[in-house]
């Protein structure tokens, strides 16, 4: 970093000799006093009128960020006719979970997070982003759109946040990016952050996270399988290092150790087949089964998988000429009593309408008798019920047009 502002500091040479002296060949590292004052002197130099400016409105912005292992860091700067002086200087460390990303992801955070800091700086004006890592540039400088499909989910969502604002993404070589690889390096830790955030997650994680408990696996699990399989461990040691996986690099992310392609999980070898027979619990045909295979799971060669299992599924040989007997996919149960409920109007019976509710996981049946099949008259008892056992997480309804007009899902916004 010194370096970097070198042009902007007198007799650097003279002030940092101490500090030189120590890299010389054959030389014993000493820390002393002199080093110390030197040290000092440098640092008072970074942050001193001669190198730091005011922001201006007029002058070219850049932003430059990186990220390491441990830590983000960024710095806004303008460009001036005698170089890059800097306006700003920021870091921070990174917490237990983003640890767990991949470098490809921490890469990309570290973008999100340094236009986050200096938005009030850059927000409505055109600005220069730097960073070091090429792969970013195709991601976030695409200007035909985003190849929503293409990429993995963490980076769709900073790529959409970024939309906002208008920059020209540059690559610059490490060796040339040093203000930001010191910050990111050497970050301001802050205890702050930790408690805030150590056992936070994001929306992208919770959504990662509820893929997986779709799967009839954990997530340890498959975490577990990802480390044992000998044709995943090159792609997982390529993702912790921020290394291209070839053609799918776009798609491939990694979360506390489970890959993902795009949205869906990467199952591993040995856990295939148990997926495969979940995906066919319905005895689904081979385009619905690839259909929801395709919204949750990946691994290589899986359509002609699902076919294979298909073919060979005795029950759907024996019954495909007479389809409606064979089982259905059933609901998902519910972990907790009013979690989900489902309701109908019956009748008319014996000259009365009813409106029934049923709550999937006690199976506990709540029955009123109606004057009609309103939407107004559906609220009503509702209300009646929340206030008695509280607000469900889903409610369910045949999308009769009393649950699809206005006055009932005005009802269930509030």
């Amino acid at each position: 970093m010194v370096s970097f502002y070198s042009r902007f500091v007198e007799n650097l040479s003279t002030i940092a000799e101490p500090l030189y002296n120590l890299l010389k060949n054959d030389t014993v590292f000493k820390w002393t006093e002199i080093g110390d004052r030197s040290m000092r002197r440098v640092k008072e130099e970074i942050v001193s009128d001669r190198i730091l400016v005011h922001y201006n409105p007029d002058l070219p912005l850049i932003l430059s960020v990186d990220a390491s292992p441990i830590g983000l860091g960024a710095v806004l700067s303008h460009q001036i006719q005698d170089g890059e002086r800097p306006i700003a200087f920021t870091s921070r460390t990174l917490n237990k979970s983003e640890r767990n990303y991949s470098q490809l992801d921490k890469e990309a955070l570290e973008i999100k997070w340094g236009v986050e800091k200096f938005f009030n700086y850059i927000y409505g004006r055109e600005f220069t982003l730097n960073t070091d890592h090429r792969t970013l540039i195709h991601i976030f400088g695409n200007k035909n759109g985003l190849p929503v499909h293409t990429i993995a989910t963490r980076l769709l969502h900073y790529a959409l946040y970024l939309q906002m604002f208008q920059f020209n993404i540059q690559y610059v070589p490490s060796e040339q990016h040093g203000n930001a690889n010191f910050l990111s390096r050497l970050p301001a830790s802050s205890q702050e952050l930790f408690q805030e955030e150590e056992n936070h997650l994001d929306e992208i994680s919770l959504f990662q996270l509820e893929k997986i408990n779709t799967l009839p696996i954990t997530c340890h699990d498959i975490r577990k399988g990802t480390r044992e399989d000998p044709n995943l461990l090159e792609i997982l040691d390529k993702l912790q290092k921020g290394v291209s996986v070839g053609a799918n690099t776009h798609s491939m992310s990694l979360h506390n150790g489970v890959i993902f392609c795009g949205s869906r999980v990467y199952i591993p070898s040995k856990y295939r087949r148990l997926i495969l027979q979940e995906l066919h619990s319905g005895h689904l045909g081979i385009q619905k089964m690839k259909a929801l295979a395709h919204s949750l799971v990946y691994w290589p060669n899986i359509n002609e998988d699902i076919g294979n299992t298909c073919n060979n599924c005795s029950n759907c040989i024996n019954t495909q000429n007479n389809p409606g007997k064979v089982q259905t996919h059933f609901w998902e149960y519910p972990y907790h009593p009013w979690e989900r409920i489902h309701v109908d109007f019956a009748g008319p019976f014996m000259g009365h309408i009813f409106f029934i509710v049923v709550d999937a996981h006690s199976k506990w049946i709540e029955v009123e008798i109606v004057n009609n099949t309103s939407a107004r008259s559906a609220i009503l008892i509702l209300e009646k019920l929340f206030c008695r056992y509280g607000f469900p997480c889903t409610l369910v309804s045949d999308n009769a047009s009393a649950f699809t007009c206005a006055d009932f899902q005005h009802f269930i916004e509030l």
